[in-house]
């Protein structure tokens, strides 16, 4: 039998090649390897380090069939832990949400089906690689590879649990020291604010918004995800009140909170309700959810026990999810105010951010209704968050009225588990400017390069850009790093490396890039490939090498270019820029095609979508009696 050598991906490579050299007799004889983790630089590093000698496994679509095949039988394997757990704790957990990106839980088991399959396939002595240490474990628990285990360093379970407290005991007591310094800041802040009137003869509307930056405009406040929405209500005669979540900012905390109150009436900032008690109580919520799916786990006939449970651990020290479970206990203090609303509007992404507000609302003001807004062209196939089931949807806190900004999306969402009877359609408000869009320009031998707010699919992309266009020439490169990344997490996306210099960054929003370029280039993560081809500009379908695809062009039926390599990257662009006009003509065909469908009008009817049976008149709201 041929060994399998166990190792940790954090492991110095150099040290690991020298132990398997001294390990394999045969001098000849050729390793195979596999690195099973998402860091694609880290990756890299380790091809470098193993030299000729080892192998490594391409396991790239192979790994994204499973992940297609295994999607819907995960989604109700989950489903059935939601109707046992069914409470705030359970829809607060990331092992709930099924952020792929966030609970690498999915992504783990699909990781030991590729490797369970490649052990029963080699006649080489064979390395696996691991982010995971539980994954590690469970490769050796398999019963049909224990025999032929090795293991490369300690893969101690008491190990894991002394780090795992450790660091418990770091994140939550960095929790609350940053909440002391956010209800410091907001009572400084408060000292001049006019407080909102408990009750409007107006419908009100309250809308919780992602907000960065740029938000911060004196003339127009625009957020990124609802744009102009706030505007249209107004407009129509309708009182809207802002509940801002602060992302990405240059300004302080203090600053931003004392502009919110300068806006007399528009802003509701949560930190003005809450005391310190209400940060312990939300961390206490999420502490619980360790206790979740104890002891021995199964699916599709695979042993996950290992790999749940470091999937809760780890949700347990996400302390950023306590401030969406804080909201709670702002819409009981609004309910002991008296404060009265008609409407509430957030996003919808089918995230944990909007599980515990609507959780509230349908306990203590079922009168209220509940709006989420899909705002993106296209969901991610294998991002399963965004996904439900149809038995899931009959108790899980999805909002009373999903808005979808497209047809296209509706069809997709009535698909995969959400009911057709929440499902409205909407405006396509991010993508108003497609639809009176004049033909662009073809801009000449440049390339956009729009990278997603993932920092691992970021700087996979950032590495396959440098090896195919390493050195100048006629293709200039335009790079678009995502509006919410921070600057420290751009620099780690970088990793030290330097641009070369034909790229450059730019920080123009999409339309205004559009007349200056050939064709476009996006990674997994983003919907600007789908948004490009929209706009009749060809667009270029980066896969990655080790990770699950998440592509919104899967939907279509249509053939879309893809490449993977840094050769397969380099050729696709050059044709591209060699023939713009044909390539141009080709996106044309495919824009004209599908726009119909992927976009929708912002009108009196589309907006009316938000409000429901509250949409009475055409431009101006009612003047409401109900208090």
């Amino acid at each position: 039998m041929t060994p399998i050598y166990l190792a940790e991906s954090c492991a110095r490579p150099e040290r690991i090649a020298r132990r398997l050299r001294t390990l394999v007799k045969d001098k000849d004889q050729s390793i195979r390897w596999m690195f099973l983790g998402r860091d694609y630089p880290r990756m890299q590093e380790w091809q470098t380090a193993l030299g000729l000698r080892f192998e490594r496994i391409d396991y790239s679509s192979e790994l994204q069939e499973v992940g297609r095949s295994w999607r819907r039988p995960y989604l109700d394997w989950i489903a059935k832990f939601a109707k046992r757990y069914d409470s705030l704790e359970w829809w607060s957990s990331r092992l709930a949400e099924r952020n792929t990106g966030v609970c690498l839980l999915f992504q783990n088991i699909c990781y030991l089906r590729i490797a369970k399959l490649s052990a029963s396939r080699v006649d080489a002595p064979l390395l696996i690689l691991a982010e995971s240490r539980a994954l590690l474990r469970t490769v050796a628990r398999q019963p049909d590879l224990r025999d032929r285990i090795r293991c490369i360093g300690v893969l101690s379970p008491t190990k894991d649990w002394t780090r795992w407290v450790f660091w418990m005991i770091v994140v939550w007591s960095v929790y609350l020291m940053r909440g002391v310094l956010e209800l410091r800041d907001a009572r400084k802040a408060s000292r001049n604010r006019s407080e909102i009137a408990a009750r409007s003869e107006r419908v009100r509307v309250l809308m919780h918004a992602c907000i960065d930056e740029s938000y911060f405009s004196d003339s127009a406040p625009q957020d990124r995800y609802f744009t102009n929405l706030g505007r249209e209500f107004r407009r129509r005669g309708y009182e809207v009140i802002t509940i801002p979540l602060l992302e990405n900012l240059r300004r302080s905390r203090r600053d931003a909170f004392e502009w919110f109150h300068r806006c007399s009436g528009e802003h509701l900032i949560p930190e003005d309700y809450y005391s310190l008690g209400d940060y312990v109580w939300a961390g206490r919520i999420l502490v619980k959810q360790i206790f979740f799916a104890r002891g021995p786990q199964q699916f599709q006939d695979c042993d996950v026990e290992l790999l749940l449970s470091e999937a809760v651990r780890k949700g347990a020290t996400d302390t950023g999810v306590a401030r969406f479970v804080r909201y709670v206990r702002l819409i009981e203090r609004l309910k002991e105010r008296g404060f009265r609303f008609d409407v509430f509007v957030d996003k919808f992404e089918n995230m944990v951010t909007e599980k515990p507000q609507v959780l509230a609302l349908r306990a203590l003001m079922p009168e209220v209704r509940t709006v989420g807004f899909q705002h993106y062209l296209a969901p991610f196939h294998l991002q399963l968050m965004t996904f439900s089931t149809p038995e899931e949807s009959q108790f899980a806190p999805h909002p009373d009225a999903i808005v979808c900004n497209s047809q296209l999306c509706m069809d997709i969402l009535g698909k995969e588990g959400f009911p057709v009877s929440k499902l409205q359609l909407g405006p396509s408000l991010r993508y108003q400017y497609l639809s009176r869009l004049p033909q662009p320009p073809v801009g000449e031998n440049t390339v956009l390069v729009v990278l997603p707010l993932d920092p691992l699919f970021s700087a996979e992309m950032v590495h396959k850009l440098c090896a195919a266009f390493p050195v100048g020439g006629e293709i200039k490169l335009l790079l678009k790093v995502h509006p919410m990344m921070s600057n420290r997490t751009w620099v780690a996306v970088l990793g030290g490396r330097t641009l070369p210099q034909h790229v450059f960054e730019v920080d123009e929003e999409i339309e205004r890039l559009l007349p200056r370029i050939t064709c476009g280039v996006v990674g997994p993560a983003s919907t600007v490939g789908l948004e490009l081809l929209l706009a009749g500009i060809p667009a270029v379908q980066l896969r990655t090498d080790n990770n699950l695809d998440m592509n919104t062009l899967i939907w279509f039926e249509d053939s879309v270019l893809t490449a993977r390599s840094e050769v397969e990257l380099r050729t696709v662009i050059t044709d591209l820029c060699a023939h713009p006009e044909a390539s141009r003509q080709a996106a044309r065909r495919w824009a004209m095609k599908h726009r119909k469908r992927c976009l929708s009008p912002l009108n009196d009817s589309t907006v009316a979508a938000f409000l429901g049976p509250l949409a009475v008149g055409r431009h101006t709201g009612p003047v409401m009696e109900r208090y």
